[in-house]
């Protein structure tokens, strides 16, 4: 039986009625949708359509624009062949008339001016902007290499006629050209023409170029300056400005300083010769009494500042391979190698003052032995003995430098105290490894107490070349005492017997030394002596130690 609610007729009408609604609805809905798909179906079509026809125009404008492109190049090609051609034939033009303008004949020095105008005329005249071509500047070149050849030779010849009536109207040129132009051409002509002439004769491999005869071209030079004197006067009289004639030659005397005596004393620092540092001071010697009569002659001062460099960087050059030579022969040699060395430079400290720096030699001697002295391995004595000759020897060395050199000899000292530094490392490594055949002591054997012996004998004769012998040995003596005091006198209790053969080793051991010390060996053996008779012994640090020792345990 179906249990449920029971709808009524007027339900399922009702139900029957909102169904039909909804279905109209959705015929409604369809309608509306297929009338949207069917109009955006047609402007799609007509989208489609256009796009196509877009497509084909592009293709045609296309094809047109290629054409246009290709014409245009032609065109392009064409008229830059005809302009091309044009301009070389313009150029070509002027190129001529430049060349006809220079080649003119010139007979006097106010000519080229003239020249110099037709020049200008042909570039202004072009129609073309010749500033940056090369024809200009070719042209140009041509003309100012061209004037420059007639000026030197015409000066030249004005040098070999002084007194040619023609003199004064080829200075009187000269100056004209030289407003002209705004430029110095006579003054750079006469410099030129000495630089040249110097050149010739000492920088070119000629016989008179040598290197040991810097006289030669320094008294060339004095009568190069001599001969210009009277056409420079000649020009500042004839000028309208004032001029300074002692400027001019102050000129002059500069620009050869820089381009003959500077070039000459390149000329010996780059040489192979292994006496070029005699030869610059040969060239300085020379140079100063060259310069002293320059500032007789025209009071002009010059320096010697950049040949004193190169002198200096030579004596420098030089002492370095003095050292490296003195340094593959026997150590026994350095040191009056060394002052040899120092001497030498010390003479030439005297001639020239800073320009020999002996300090920096002695740092690069000092240098030298502290590095060779640290890298040492000491395998063997023989070493050993080579630190006490370096210090004995550095000690000579200083004594020589402060009275011989009277220059500041720290850097020796700093030296002398690492080799005592280093020495007396050698010498504790040598206690420790005698006191280590002792061992405890109370049980060492007769073979290791003779060994013991030998042993620290053969090391004391091995610092014997040190001057500083003395606290050497010392160091030996503090060492093995203080071994005695802490491992066997404060240490060990002995017996009558025991104690009298440490007594009779241990006079065995002082008896090596020569040093007179009081050994605080010596001390405790006292006590121990007095404790044995029966007597009492001073309360000191040792004593008390002592006394407990052998009283109390």
């Amino acid at each position: 039986m179906f249990f449920g609610n029971k709808r009524t007729k007027q339900q399922i009408e009702k139900e029957l009625d909102d169904a039909i609604n909804f279905e109209n609805k959705l015929v409604e809905q369809w309608d509306l949708l297929s009338e949207k798909i069917e109009e955006k179906t047609i402007k799609y079509n007509a989208g489609i359509k256009v796009l196509n026809m877009l497509k084909e125009n592009y293709k045609q404008n296309n094809e047109k624009m290629l054409e246009l492109s290709n014409n245009l190049t032609d065109y392009k090609n064409h008229r830059t062949l005809e302009l091309s051609q044009k301009i070389k034939n313009n150029l070509s033009f002027i190129k001529k008339q430049v060349e006809n303008a220079i080649n003119q004949e010139i007979k006097t020095p106010l000519g080229f001016i003239k020249i110099y105008k037709n020049i200008l005329q042909v570039f202004n005249e072009s129609n073309f902007n010749l500033e940056e071509t090369n024809i200009q500047k070719i042209t140009l070149s041509v003309f100012y290499g061209k004037m420059n050849d007639f000026l030197e030779n015409l000066y030249i010849s004005m040098l070999l006629n002084q007194k040619n009536d023609d003199l004064i109207r080829n200075i009187c040129c000269f100056i004209k050209l030289d407003s002209f132009f705004n430029d110095t051409l006579f003054f750079n002509i006469l410099k030129r023409h000495i630089v040249k002439k110097f050149v010739f004769h000492f920088l070119s491999g000629r016989k008179s170029d040598r290197l040991d005869c810097p006289h030669i071209c320094f008294d060339f030079l004095l009568e190069q300056y001599k001969n210009c004197v009277f056409l420079l006067e000649a020009y500042v009289e004839n000028h309208n400005e004032e001029l300074s004639i002692i400027k001019i030659i102050t000129d002059i005397l500069e620009s050869c300083q820089n381009e003959c005596v500077l070039k000459k004393a390149e000329q010996i620092d780059v040489s192979n010769s292994k006496q070029k540092r005699n030869l610059m001071i040969n060239f300085l010697n020379s140079f100063r009494k060259y310069k002293k009569k320059v500032y007789e002659e025209y009071e002009i001062k010059l320096s010697d500042k950049e040949i004193g460099k190169k002198l200096k960087s030579m004596v420098l050059m030089q002492a370095h391979e003095d050292l490296d030579n003195l340094h593959s022969q026997n150590f026994m040699l350095w040191f009056d190698g060394y002052m040899e060395i120092l001497k030498d430079l010390s003479v030439i400290q005297d001639e020239y003052g800073s320009i020999v720096d002996i300090e920096k030699v002695l740092e690069m001697i000092v240098f030298y032995l502290h590095e060779y002295s640290i890298n040492l391995n000491f395998v063997n004595r023989s070493e050993i003995e080579m630190i006490c000759f370096f210090y004995t020897k550095a000690e000579e060395l200083k004594y020589f430098v402060d009275l011989e050199l009277s220059c500041d000899g720290g850097c020796i000292v700093e030296l002398q105290l690492e080799l005592i530094e280093l020495t007396n490392t050698l010498v504790k490594i040598d206690c420790e490894k005698s006191t280590k055949l002792l061992g405890s002591f109370i049980y060492v054997t007769p073979e290791n107490k003779k060994s013991f012996l030998v042993k620290i004998t053969n090391d004391l004769n091995t610092y014997k070349g040190s001057s500083r012998f003395e606290e050497i040995e010392t160091n030996f003596i503090e060492y093995i005492d203080r071994y005695f005091v802490e491992r066997v006198i404060t240490k060990y209790k002995m017996e009558k017997e025991d104690f009298e053969n440490f007594k009779t080793f241990f006079l065995k051991v002082k008896g090596v030394f020569r040093a007179d010390k009081k050994w605080i060996t010596e001390n405790g053996i006292d006590m121990i002596i007095s404790l044995f008779n029966g007597s009492q012994i001073e309360g000191t640090s040792l004593g008390n130690v002592i006394n407990t020792l052998y009283l109390y345990e």
